[in-house]
């Protein structure tokens, strides 16, 4: 079936649905696979405030906002089916939902994951993140771009911008960009991510699993933000 109606995943790996009122992820590409038979549901009915519920991963997530991470691998081809939807997801929060932050944002789950951040904070840098970054994916997917070679990241961003390979690699290799990689090493542990494409809501609090759900289709994705940014919002 065609990949922009379902999306689903290999014999070896399974999506699961890890979701509550503060909190979700759904995975796909995976480094390591943990699965349980049973999940059991960790509820509270302590309630706190608007301010105390919201913890947010990333620094620079605006106080008092609802933070959405999506976190993704250029090197993921689920994540890559699934960037034209995050980035019109981002679109709609942008301009109907003044109270979500939504952000794209590397995992690295494993060492040959570091290279994909790399490359991300290095265009975000350049300020090439708005128009090249779902163009990457599909660059990776056609062998275009090796994200094991910095060089042919290099030639593919001077082929496709006016920035020169050596402006390229200079920023590559930057202080800046190294440090950006080293903080999304720490965020992706803290983030409790299993794979990607995931989607993760205020992730500073536990994650509370509620029923396990195959996900078949990449609406199910946004759906469900959907759903708990709504409960996150009264």
């Amino acid at each position: 079936m065609p990949k922009n109606i379902l999306f689903k995943l290999s014999k070896k790996i399974s999506f699961f649905l890890a979701a509550a009122i503060l909190a979700t992820t759904i995975t796909g590409c995976e480094q390591r696979i943990e699965q349980s038979n049973k999940t059991q549901l960790s509820a509270t009915t302590e309630k706190t405030s608007t301010q105390q519920q919201i913890r947010h991963l990333l620094p620079e997530t605006p106080q008092g906002k609802i933070e959405v991470i999506d976190f993704f691998w250029y090197g993921c081809p689920h994540c890559a089916d699934f960037s034209p939807y995050s980035q019109s997801y981002k679109e709609k929060i942008k301009t109907r939902q003044p109270n979500v932050y939504f952000v794209h944002y590397p995992a690295i789950l494993g060492p040959n994951w570091e290279s994909g951040a790399q490359l991300f904070f290095t265009i975000k840098e350049l300020n090439l993140l708005d128009s090249m970054h779902l163009d990457i994916f599909q660059a990776v997917k056609t062998e275009e771009i090796d994200l094991k070679d910095e060089k042919s990241m290099a030639i593919w961003i001077a082929k496709h911008s006016k920035i020169a390979e050596s402006q390229f690699l200079d920023k590559y290799n930057s202080l800046a960009v190294k440090q950006s990689v080293e903080q999304a090493k720490q965020i992706s542990l803290k983030s409790k991510i299993f794979g990607t494409p995931s989607l993760v809501i205020n992730s500073g609090n536990p994650i509370d699993p509620i029923h396990p759900k195959q996900i078949e289709t990449l609406e199910d994705l946004t759906n469900t933000a959907d759903k708990i940014i709504a409960e996150l919002s009264k």
